[in-house]
Order: structure tokens, then sequence, then C-alpha cells
């Protein structure tokens, strides 16, 4: 099995784009009892063999202390010359502290971004996300975010 999974991976190839780095801040639970947010993300670079996914880690905290660490993929989707539109999913490590109780550790990121591409090829883009247990706890409240952001090349 794990030959099987490595010769998987050995067909992996990366697209000619480089690795970025993006801050963000804003509104978690934005609709609810919004609390501040900031958080910062590693976009690797696109898996050329896999639909240019591009594979993302990030960690994030509140002004209500709880705070999340998740791995996932976004897909880039150019729409205008300069425009980009990008949904992602991710799993997620949270930890509740003072804010809302999303009813476990284990939850799931899903969202959308529209960001503009600058000349140096960083990017200035808005998004919202979900994060959620899916189900998997008997509480599932849910929150939602609302973020500027900001990511550069490296």
């Amino acid at each position: 099995m794990s030959a099987i999974a490595l010769l998987a991976l050995s067909t992996i190839t990366l697209a000619d784009e480089s690795e970025a780095v993006a801050v963000s801040v804003g509104a978690y639970d934005a609709f609810e009892n919004a609390a501040t947010e900031v958080g910062i993300e590693y976009r690797f670079r696109p898996l050329e063999s896999v639909a240019d996914l591009v594979p993302a880690v990030g960690v994030g905290i509140n002004s209500d202390d709880d705070y999340w660490l998740y791995g996932g993929f976004r897909y880039d989707m150019d729409f205008a010359e300069r425009w980009v539109f990008t949904p992602h999913i991710a799993a997620v490590l949270y930890e509740h502290e003072d804010g809302i109780d999303l009813g476990g550790n284990i939850q799931f990121r899903t969202g959308a971004e529209i960001a503009y591409k600058l000349e140096n090829r960083s990017r200035v883009g808005i998004g919202i996300y979900h994060l959620s247990n899916f189900g998997l706890e008997d509480e599932n409240p849910g929150a939602e975010s609302i973020i500027i952001n900001y990511s550069f090349p490296l």
C-alpha cells in the first residue's frame, strides 16, 4: 500500500509559480458576536499534476483567545486580467477559550476569496469562510469570518 502512495506522490508536479505568504485581519463570527481575527497562511506552489490545487497551511487567533491551525487546498480561477476567485477547504484543529464554542476541536473550513493581483505578483483580497464540525459533534453552531488579506510571493 505504501508503494502505491509513493508512486502516486512521485507523479505530482509543481506549477511554475512561487510559494506565497498571506496575512489577514477581519471579523470572526461576523454575523453574531464579532471578534477581531488575525491570521497567517503559507501557500505552497500549485500542484500542476493535481488540477493546480494550491496546498496551504495556516494559523488564526481571535480577540476571544480562540485559536486554530489548519491545512487544506485552494484553487485559483482567474476571471479577469488581474482578478482571481479562489474557493478553499481545510481541516482545522480548533481550541476554544472565551469565544463561540464550535462543539469540538476538529473543524472544517470552507470559503472563498476574491483578490486583485498587483504588479509585484502580490494580491489584496477579501474573503469569507465558515468553520463547522460538519455534524461530528452534538453541538455544531458554526461561525463565519469575513477577512481582508494581503499575500506576497516568496
